[in-house]
């Protein structure tokens, strides 16, 4: 219990007024950092809407209105806290809990992610979604994902406007990234997924001096995807083979690679890298990559780790969020969706540094993200039944 009262108080805000803008012009009879204390609070506990923050509140002393909770967060200008995430990505740095590195670089990951789903259209980053009748409004964002190390940090985030899609949203969210963690040494390799793969995003990348990681797809329109077949997709003699059993299942990973022949607006790039992943004898995943690291840079075995990572963002961060949060299916406020998903994130990383680094080592057991959040809402919320901020 002290280690996760002192962990939490270490890094989280000292003052939340001094962060974020109280917008009500007349007094009220909550305080401003009251409100936005209990919210934090309620989020570090797993509670996964509006409802289960009132019993949480009503439980531990006096009951907050769910009503009143989303009148403010309405009202909120989310912007002050993309610094307070950068800030305590860079704490973590600076506490060296990310130098356990898996890779001789740091591999930052970008993808996008459903935010909410909602039966009608909130504003201009609800984009239409309806299938066989049913009408159903999306929000999307693009995220990005610390990898190198055990410890797995989110880093930031970018709304997904309806007039554009993951790769048009790239640009600016990179310029922000680079804004807010240039002067460290966290941005080194970028690593996106086909969706977000253009000539221009992989020279914007090498223009702010990083180098790529790009998935390939769609041979009949991308010059780089049919080279890299061409290259690589009759080649017999894999470069390294690795085996792993998973699940009581054996998988087997197979890389090719080769260096990049002269392509314009690839001028930058160094290697196609080609993986073939089988679980058994059944081929589920045949992919091909451009890079512009440079080839003496990375071993096989480098290779192999860093496509790995690369979806850890889909199994630690976008799947604990969704599963532990419910952030997908449980919005708790769509008017607010931009702020509350940067608090969510605020949230995870809290929660991810305690669990991957801090709890780490007191029980040989691994304790779940449930049970993390179990722990903390004990801590936070010691008068409370269980059973409320996880119904």
């Amino acid at each position: 219990m002290q280690i996760v009262k002192k962990h939490i108080r270490r890094v989280l805000p000292k003052s939340w007024e001094k962060l974020l803008i109280d917008p009500r012009r007349h007094i009220h009879r909550w305080g401003f950092e009251e409100l936005i204390d209990a919210v934090m609070k309620a989020m570090l506990s797993g509670c996964k809407n509006l409802r289960e923050l009132e019993l949480l509140t009503a439980a531990s002393g006096e009951r907050i209105p769910d009503t009143t909770m989303r009148d403010l967060l309405v009202q909120i200008d989310p912007s002050p806290l993309e610094e307070e995430i950068a800030k305590g990505v860079k704490q973590a740095a600076r506490s060296h809990e990310l130098d356990e590195k898996e890779l001789p670089f740091n591999l930052i990951v970008i993808d996008g992610k459903a935010l909410t789903t909602c039966d009608y259209e909130v504003d201009e980053y609800s984009r239409n979604c309806s299938q066989k009748g049913v009408t159903k409004y999306v929000t999307m964002g693009l995220r990005a994902f610390y990898a190198s190390s055990p410890v797995k940090l989110l880093m930031g985030q970018e709304l997904i406007n309806q007039g554009t899609n993951d790769r048009g949203a790239f640009g600016c969210f990179l310029d922000k990234l680079v804004r807010l963690y240039g002067r460290t040494n966290l941005l080194e390799v970028i690593s996106i997924d086909a969706g977000i793969t253009s000539i221009k995003n992989a020279k914007q990348i090498v223009e702010h001096n990083l180098d790529y990681i790009m998935a390939l797809k769609d041979a009949r329109s991308r010059k780089a995807t049919r080279l890299a077949i061409e290259f690589l997709g009759q080649r017999k003699r894999a470069d390294k083979i690795e085996k792993e059993f998973i699940n009581g299942r054996q998988v087997i990973r197979r890389l090719y690679r080769c260096e990049t022949p002269e392509m314009k607006g690839w001028e930058h790039a160094t290697e196609f890298w080609r993986i073939i992943n089988k679980n058994g004898t059944v081929t589920y995943e045949d992919r091909y990559f451009i890079t512009s690291i440079p080839k003496q840079t990375l071993t096989n075995s480098h290779i192999l780790k860093a496509i790995r990572l690369h979806w850890s963002i889909e199994n630690n961060a976008n799947w604990v969020i969704d599963t532990a949060w419910g952030e997908d299916t449980n919005p708790w406020c769509n008017q607010a969706i931009e702020l509350l998903s940067l608090m969510r994130i605020i949230a995870y990383n809290v929660i991810a540094r305690l669990k991957l680094r801090r709890l780490k080592h007191l029980d040989k057991t691994v304790i779940t993200w449930k049970g993390v959040l179990m722990l903390t809402r004990l801590t936070l919320f010691p008068t409370v039944k269980t059973s409320i901020a996880f119904s």
